[in-house]
């Protein structure tokens, strides 16, 4: 199946990023691109803190929550493979 525009895009700014952007240890990075690292954390938000933070920020629900949703996926993904420590945090306020 051909690349959709959205793939291709999404494909380049992972190159990108990778290839401009440095992890160094000791200093979390916050991104929406898997970056070269040894550890991945992902924190867990309820919906409704979620949308408390949303509302706080002006910022539209579902947005946030396919963000999360995405990243999510790519730490399950990640956590699958075996090859990084992964780390799950539940946040509850």
């Amino acid at each position: 199946m051909p690349e959709t525009m959205d793939e291709k895009n999404g494909d380049f700014a992972g190159r990108l990023v990778r290839e401009r952007v440095t992890v160094k240890p000791g200093h979390p990075l916050f991104t929406l691109i898997l970056l070269y690292c040894e550890v991945l954390v992902y924190l867990d938000i309820s919906d409704e803190l979620l949308a408390e933070h949303c509302k706080k920020r002006q910022a539209d629900f579902q947005d946030a929550k396919n963000i999360n949703d995405a990243i999510k996926n790519t730490w399950s993904k990640q956590r699958e493979k075996n090859d990084k420590v992964c780390y799950y945090l539940k946040i509850t306020e």
